[in-house]
């Protein structure tokens, strides 16, 4: 059972259909292998009172186990699996995680007082190299800044989590589209040198197109996944010849 490998799991089990009277339930050649699993569980739910009562009234006549009705729970081998039906609250509380929350505070300290550190760094290897900041910006610092999105997608796929790959490509996307520019000019307006209108801006709505239409399957295959490779590479390898 799950419990014997992960106790500190919490497990709920919905009973999608009526639940018979302790009468009929007792004609079932397995009853005792279905009450023991489900009494394996924290919470057991049924659609309405009237199952959960006849489930009650069964674990009572049918094993050993102490019923509370007060609280609609079953205490059996030191267990107590909350039984609730469909609408009610269920009790099972959460503990709000501070720890996380301190480690995101501190890392967004980290990541203000680096920000400036990265700004004095551009403008010191663009000067060096004689190639416009931006050009670094477009580059190198993309790049860094990235990288933990792309091993927390990595990270995604391999656990079996797609959804939540795909959500921090666009949610970042957007957030870098709309929030960062919105945020930024309120400090002072934007300029945009005019290669970057004239190839970098076409390229990012071409890639966005491009995206749009290979997920129109709702997957992206690894072939497509190099092509998006192969796209960014051309990108780059433009970015920078521009500039030589």
């Amino acid at each position: 059972m799950i419990k014997r490998k992960r106790p500190d799991a919490t497990i709920a089990l919905f009973w999608h259909i009526p639940w018979p009277n302790p009468e009929v339930f007792s004609i079932c050649p397995y009853q005792e292998e279905i009450l023991e699993r489900m009494l394996g569980c924290d919470l057991i739910g049924f659609h309405v009172q009237n199952h959960c009562n006849n489930f009650l009234d069964t674990a009572n006549h049918l094993m050993e186990s102490r019923v509370d009705t007060e609280k609609f729970s079953v205490v059996r081998s030191g267990q107590q699996p909350l039984v609730e039906t469909n609408g009610k609250n269920s009790p099972i509380k959460t503990v709000f995680p501070f720890k996380a929350l301190l480690i995101l505070l501190a890392s967004g300290v980290g990541i203000y007082i680096g920000a400036d550190h990265t700004v004095e760094s551009i403008i010191e290897i663009a000067q060096h190299l004689v190639v416009p900041p931006s050009l670094i910006s477009l580059t190198v610092l993309s790049l860094g800044t990235t990288l933990p999105e792309l091993a927390v997608s990595i990270t995604a796929i391999r656990q079996g989590k797609p959804a939540i790959a795909v959500g921090n490509i666009m949610g970042s996307c957007v957030f870098n589209a709309l929030v960062i520019p919105g945020a930024v000019s309120g400090f002072g307006a934007i300029q945009v040198p005019e290669y970057l209108i004239g190839f970098s801006l076409p390229v990012f709505v071409v890639a966005s197109v491009l995206f749009y239409l290979l997920t129109q399957d709702k997957k992206i295959s690894p072939s497509e996944g190099l092509l998006f490779l192969v796209f960014y590479a051309f990108f780059i390898s433009k970015a920078v010849a521009s500039f030589i």
